[in-house]
């Protein structure tokens, strides 16, 4: 696999954001995919051991724009998400 650039101050992958996510964003050539793993911290709930589904957005978000050409960044013009389960606060997640 390999390694996405992070950048410095993004919620989601910014390294030196103190209150982001420092998430680390893969490419899966093998799967066709980008792959990353991530535990949301208990801040970012909102019942009580649940992820807040806006968290999950965003992560969602960051992960399809990765999924472009490695030079190119898209901005998201529409999204529409469906929750299966609630994510749970403090649990390894699985980004694919």
């Amino acid at each position: 696999m390999e390694k996405q650039p992070n950048s410095r101050m993004c919620f989601i992958c910014g390294l030196q954001n103190p209150v982001g996510l420092h998430m680390s964003i893969y490419n899966d050539h093998d799967n066709h995919c980008i792959y990353s793993n991530v535990v949301i911290p208990d801040q970012y709930q909102s019942y009580p051991g649940v992820v807040h589904g806006g968290i999950v957005c965003t992560i969602l978000d960051e992960a399809m724009a990765y999924t472009y050409f490695p030079d190119t960044r898209g901005v998201t013009a529409r999204a529409e998400f469906r929750f299966r389960q609630p994510a749970p606060v403090g649990v390894p997640l699985v980004v694919t």
